[in-house]
């Protein structure tokens, strides 16, 4: 009995770290958040701030025709991913759902 203590040990230990690995957020895989943009604004300015968007699930009234994004689905933090775009006709064209 006391020769399998070691290499049970062993096993249990890899599996835990497997585990743990696999729940670190920002170590492996990434986690996608759906934001919604609260304002009526077009303006690159008022896009990029991270107070005019709120975490939700997908949301209703959004459609992909629109002039004003609607959700954007990203894996980075909120604020890089909408610091990342140059101008407000790209970070439209990026949006997940528009609306008008």
């Amino acid at each position: 009995m006391k020769k399998f203590k070691f290499p049970l040990l062993a096993a249990l230990l890899v599996a835990a770290a497997g585990v743990f690995a696999f729940t670190l957020p920002g170590k492996t895989g990434k986690t996608f958040s759906t934001y919604h943009y609260t304002s009526n604004s077009t303006s690159l300015e008022e896009m990029q701030k991270v107070e005019n968007w709120e975490g939700v699930s997908p949301a209703e009234g959004c459609d992909v025709t629109g002039a004003i994004p609607c959700t954007i689905t990203t894996s980075e933090d909120l604020q890089e991913y909408l610091d990342s775009f140059e101008s407000a006709g790209n970070l439209i064209n990026a949006a997940s759902t528009r609306r008008d």
